[in-house]
């Protein structure tokens, strides 16, 4: 049987880091300069969308349309991690922001009141009860260095189903949609720790 977050079954909430603003922003820059782009920076910011949008905290309709445009959630987060003003959000040196895992837990706080993340190193079973019980996991991969969203966990299968809102990431087979983490993955290629967001 499978089971998540509230809405873990509708694909609507999956965010794409091709359509994220700041990634266009550094894609033009870099092409300017005639550099490489070699990372995408905004699947953390992503991730989180995806987990507390489909958690019921937040509709993408809440964010502010101005002149016909919409705030995407993804790009709010990424901008509000990065924001210099936001003497909350740990920094260290040139890194992004964004990089920062334990970053996602003091902004979900300080957007959402109800929302009590957590950031631990959580045993496979502890996390997928955590997930079968309905609450999100964001989980970031060593190889590639990449954040997911843990959104289901199916018992039978005994596999995490996550968005990754790098599609075409090699290694997918659902185009980043329903994709499967297995237990032995998650033991060789996961990092130590992960954020759980509850709501309470």
């Amino acid at each position: 049987m499978k089971k998540g977050i509230k809405f873990w079954n509708i694909s609507t909430i999956r965010y794409d880091q091709t359509r994220n603003s700041i990634e266009a922003i550094i894609k033009k820059v870099l092409a300017e300069n005639k550099l490489p782009l070699k990372f995408l920076e905004s699947c953390g910011a992503s991730a989180t969308a995806c987990i507390l949008e489909g958690m019921g905290f937040v509709k993408a309709f809440d964010y502010p349309q101005i002149g016909g445009v919409r705030i995407q959630f993804d790009d709010f987060i990424t901008v509000a991690l990065n924001d210099p003003k936001n003497d909350r959000i740990f920094s260290k040196g040139n890194v992004f922001d964004n990089r920062i895992m334990r970053n996602y837990l003091v902004l979900a706080r300080m957007l959402f009141p109800h929302c009590k993340p957590e950031y631990n190193a959580f045993t496979w079973d502890e996390l997928t009860t955590e997930i079968y019980n309905g609450n999100g996991a964001l989980i970031c991969l060593k190889k590639p260095g990449h954040y997911i969203a843990g959104i289901a966990y199916d018992n039978v299968k005994n596999v995490i189903l996550f968005s990754d809102s790098w599609g075409t990431r090699k290694g997918l087979k659902h185009g980043g949609w329903h994709e499967e983490l297995t237990e032995k993955e998650f033991n060789n290629n996961v990092m130590a720790k992960q954020i759980v967001f509850r709501e309470v």
